[in-house]
């Protein structure tokens, strides 16, 4: 059992760690396909393991160490992400697992592991209770959501994460704002995050920072998507469904 109480220090796992541990692929193979017979290892995907718990049989590893070991250079995003740090408090099934290289998605102990192309890597971390997961810091995870409204998250979750969060450092929010090189972000960061000011701390510059990049342009919220009313946030330059007017003060309206 020596084998297993290694394997299960390191939670999940690829076949190049067990080949480590052992010293020779063959003895890797031999070991692994004996494991996961007798039940003290599971196959995740091809070559991603984790070990499990004999009395228990549930996997060692939750569904964000096994999301950010997907590939080498995988992390936790979105919706996920703000999970992770306790800003939504539903369990969803769904896992988004941001990363340059594709993979396929693929469904685990319950959870569907989905897919989102990486953006830029400035803004994720190495969890501090955890160093088996790497996750997307608190301001990075917002950007990200405004960055993709509707496809991972929706502007009413958006919201109920942002009422949770404690606050935000508007330092690390203009910084990642230059990486997604687009004015639009600027005005979708500062309409959203306006409306909820006072409970992320953001002073007053931050937002005219946010003005000094937006341009000229008159943007969409929700651009391609057909409402009924929509109105003309004009600070902004943006474009804003009429049920999204009260954001932020009256959440049951939305």
């Amino acid at each position: 059992m020596k084998r297993y109480q290694e394997l299960l220090a390191l939670g999940v796992f690829k076949f190049n760690e067990v080949v480590e541990l052992t010293g020779n692929k063959d003895t890797a193979k031999s070991l692994l396909r004996d494991y996961v017979e007798k039940e003290y290892v599971a196959r995740i995907r091809r070559n991603l393991y984790v070990a499990l718990n004999l009395e228990t049989g549930a996997p060692e590893a939750d569904r964000f160490a096994i999301g950010s070991n997907i590939t080498d250079q995988s992390y936790i995003s979105h919706h996920s992400a703000f999970e992770y740090q306790g800003a939504y408090n539903q369990i969803f099934s769904d896992v988004f697992v941001s990363s340059e290289r594709k993979f396929s998605e693929f469904e685990f102990n319950g959870y569907n592991f989905r897919w989102v192309k990486a953006k830029f890597w400035k803004g994720t971390e190495t969890s501090e209770q955890n160093s088996n997961i790497r996750i997307t810091d608190r301001e990075r995870t917002v950007l990200d959501s405004i960055d993709d409204l509707n496809k991972y998250i929706s502007l009413e979750e958006l919201s109920e994460c942002l009422s949770l969060l404690p606050y935000l450092n508007p330092e690390k929010l203009q910084e990642y704002l230059s990486c997604y090189g687009k004015k639009t972000m600027y005005q979708k960061t500062g309409f959203i995050l306006e409306k909820f000011q006072e409970e992320l701390k953001l002073s007053q510059e931050f937002f005219k920072h946010c003005q000094a990049q937006i341009g000229k342009n008159k943007a969409y919220l929700f651009p391609g998507e057909n409402f009924k009313s929509q109105y003309y946030e004009a600070s902004w330059r943006l474009i804003v469904p009429e049920k999204y007017r009260t954001l932020g003060k009256d959440r049951s309206s939305i």
